[in-house]
């Protein structure tokens, strides 16, 4: 692209094996890219790309010598490949152009995402573990604070009882009662990551589905609870919230509310 006029010419080749070819040209570089997001790049990126590759953004980045790059995800049918692409400046007789490559790392990306899904899993129970919430956590936040967030709830479960269970029986009976609990959470809410947060304590982020759902998915875990209690089986106190656009500032507000209705299930459970 030059800088000056915004025209371009973009170069595709077959193979790494053949020489490069010219597929398009045009005169408008930041239009054209922005009518070609909808077409190329995957819905979740297209914020992102239309920010970076918006005339002002670019061109800023290129006055203070900023070389940058973007991953994004192409969707093709119901197949998703990763690409990466990056920006660089020109010099000597190339002054004044800005060249932008895009690479295949789909193979790449895919093999990252399986080490960092490792690395967010919890080993006992196969949930997300505290690290994932974390993470999900600040990109909540993130968009709170933009007030673009999507209507969601989030759900705190504790199991009663652990402490004896490891006490009198074992660890080993301990962590099957954990994995017990988890995987009751699990089936309940099965449209909705599933976080362990601490040795006997569980999170829930309903969206979607889920979140519509949320009063009815309430009303059975606690109604197969009750039915738990009856016949020793886990037994694991609920509370949850909804997020308020008007009232909450971040996610901990709303998991503040939830885990107190759920520290007053746990109460109730005991004394019931």
């Amino acid at each position: 692209m030059i800088q000056t006029t915004a025209s371009y010419i973009e170069y595709q080749r077959e193979s790494a094996y053949k020489d490069f070819s010219i597929k398009n040209k045009g005169t408008n570089f930041f239009n054209d890219c922005q009518k070609a997001c909808s077409r190329i790049i995957y819905e979740e990126d297209r914020v992102l790309f239309r920010d970076m590759f918006s005339k002002e953004s670019f061109m800023k980045k290129l006055d203070e010598g900023e070389l940058f790059g973007f991953d994004y995800r192409y969707e093709k049918g119901d197949v998703l490949r990763f690409y990466r692409l990056k920006t660089i400046i020109g010099t000597d007789e190339n002054e004044g152009t800005v060249f932008i490559g895009v690479k295949d790392i789909d193979t790449q990306k895919r093999r990252e995402i399986e080490m960092k899904e490792a690395l967010f899993k919890d080993s006992l129970t196969g949930v997300k573990n505290k690290s994932a919430y974390s993470n999900t956590e600040k990109k909540m936040n993130a968009l709170i604070k933009e007030k673009i967030c999507e209507d969601f709830s989030v759900f705190v479960f504790d199991l009663n009882d652990l402490k004896k269970i490891n006490d009198n029986f074992g660890h080993d009976e301990g962590d099957k009662y954990i994995r017990s609990g988890s995987s009751l959470i699990c089936k309940t809410f099965k449209h909705s990551p599933v976080f362990r947060i601490g040795g006997d304590e569980f999170a829930c982020i309903l969206k979607d589905s889920d979140y519509e759902n949320r009063v009815q998915l309430k009303k059975q875990i606690r109604e197969q609870i009750e039915y738990n209690k009856q016949h020793g089986c886990v037994v694991i106190a609920v509370g949850s919230a909804d997020y308020l656009p008007n009232e909450d500032n971040c996610l901990l507000d709303v998991f503040k509310r939830a885990d107190k209705e759920m520290y007053e299930d746990k109460n109730r459970l005991k004394n019931s």
